[in-house]
């Protein structure tokens, strides 16, 4: 099975702080350890374009950290660039609540343009 996590982040100038939109989004994408030939090839073929140059996979822990050393890797992930296509994401399957002061996943009103019915039963 594999174990996909998927966040649209929100970043703004303070790190940390959520609140309204100020800042672009940026969109990470982690996965276990066994499925890193897919997140591999999602990276190449898709995310790449949206990522820093010379960037790639991050395992975790990361194993060139003095601290990580001896530890074996759970999971991969990578990020892209914070640029205003994601931040038009974020916006379509979160709203913020002012009350909370946290984002809730929705289900978008317009899912049925996004996804076909085929999809989502896969």
């Amino acid at each position: 099975m594999v174990v996909l996590f998927i966040q649209i982040v929100h970043e703004t100038k303070k790190i940390g702080k959520v609140g309204p939109l100020t800042w672009n989004c940026r969109h990470r994408i982690t996965i276990d350890r066994f499925s890193y030939n897919y997140l591999f090839s999602l990276f190449k073929d898709y995310f790449s374009l949206y990522s820093t140059p010379g960037t790639s996979l991050v395992p975790y822990p990361n194993p060139n950290l003095p601290q990580h050393k001896d530890k074996s890797i759970k999971q991969y992930n990578f990020s892209t660039r914070s640029l205003d296509i994601f931040t038009r994401l974020q916006s379509i399957w979160y709203n913020y609540d002012e009350e909370l002061n946290t984002y809730i996943k929705i289900i978008p009103s317009c899912i049925h343009d996004i996804f076909s019915p085929i999809s989502l039963a896969h």
